[in-house]
């Protein structure tokens, strides 16, 4: 098979709620859409549907009409706080949320699970669809509009950080991963004492891309089960440099998202990749993006490996890892965590 190859996103899983008609010969699938997901007088490009009846579904709003505040308060006054799109409309939902997700966030009536869902569903959508097409030229400024929105939700409600990673599913692939370690990354940044949200989008977003050079690694090596090989090892490692170039090309990423994306395999010993950087010659941006990076990937089901509990992979890097990160920062990532860990 010729490189590069691009990853291919992944078939998305029906939504939890999501229910199957009872008529017609296909039975097409519903999926709930909850009204604080809907930005009043804006206009919606997908139906909406009343659930009449279990597995009975009524038209309430066709595609390319206002959703106006009449419509939100006589739902409200029937007691209906849900309205359901046909799955096969979810991609246009994703994009609405993705337009109007500053507006969602900023509602005040909204509750920090639902905006970390709102935040995750439109962080998904987008970096499906920069793995796809790594050298749009929109990757950097659609993958920036996510990371902003990620740093103000976790800076302005902290307690997002638990919501947003409950999210995830412990099934490890580059989107969900990417997604985590961006989280987790300005999470620790911020508790670290970087302030400035300039830096914490930079890093946000140089977090969102770190691996999007493994678009360009075959896809069955990438998932392959068991222990690469000397030369698949060597292949998979390429993703740092490949990531480079493809943001490089971009020409929009900032020196601070760059560290994410250089520096994420580096260790303090020196024993890292692709450049063996050690000590102090590793920026504190690269040294954060390392414990998030090797934190989530241990507490993922992988391919070849079972997802460790978050208090063993803790205590690993804290034990036999201890010289590979920086500990002073590891320690103040668990208190981020809130994750309890034997004396090491």
């Amino acid at each position: 098979m010729a490189t590069p190859l691009r990853l291919q996103p992944r078939t998305p899983e029906p939504p939890p709620g999501a229910v199957r008609a009872a008529f017609g010969h296909v039975r097409p699938l519903y999926m709930p859409v909850h009204l604080d997901g809907l930005v009043v007088d804006s206009v919606v490009d997908f139906h909406l549907y009343l659930q009449s009846a279990p597995g009975h579904f009524v038209l309430f709003r066709g595609p390319d009409l206002s959703f106006n505040s009449e419509h939100h308060t006589r739902l409200l006054q029937n007691n209906v706080h849900t309205l359901w799109l046909r799955g096969d409309e979810r991609r246009r939902y994703e994009s609405y949320v993705e337009k109007h997700l500053d507006t969602l966030l900023a509602n005040p009536l909204v509750p920090v699970p639902r905006k970390a869902e709102l935040l995750t569903s439109a962080a998904q959508s987008t970096l499906e669809a920069v793995l796809a097409e790594p050298r749009h030229a929109n990757v950097v400024p659609r993958t920036r509009r996510v990371a902003q929105q990620t740093v103000q939700l976790l800076v302005r409600q902290p307690q997002a950080v638990g919501h947003l990673a409950a999210l995830m599913a412990h099934d490890y692939d580059t989107v969900r991963h990417s997604m985590n370690v961006s989280v987790f990354a300005v999470g620790l940044a911020h508790a670290a004492g970087v302030h400035s949200a300039t830096d914490l989008q930079e890093l946000a977003l140089g977090t969102l891309l770190h691996d999007i050079g493994k678009s360009e690694i075959p896809r069955e090596l990438i998932v392959k089960p068991g222990a690469y090989t000397d030369e698949e090892y060597a292949i998979m490692r390429t993703h740092v440099e490949r990531g480079e170039h493809i943001l490089e090309e971009a020409g929009r990423l900032g020196h601070l998202g760059m560290l994410a994306v250089s520096q994420h395999h580096e260790r303090l010993t020196g024993s890292g990749y692709p450049r063996k950087l050690s000590g102090d010659d590793i920026h504190l941006f690269g040294r954060i993006a390392a414990i998030a990076d090797c934190f989530d990937a241990m507490t993922s089901d992988r391919s070849y490996q079972r997802a460790m509990r978050p208090v063993d992979a803790l205590q690993l890097m804290r034990t036999h890892l201890s010289n590979h990160f920086d500990q002073p920062l590891l320690n103040r990532f668990i208190r981020t965590l809130r994750v309890p860990t034997q004396a090491g």
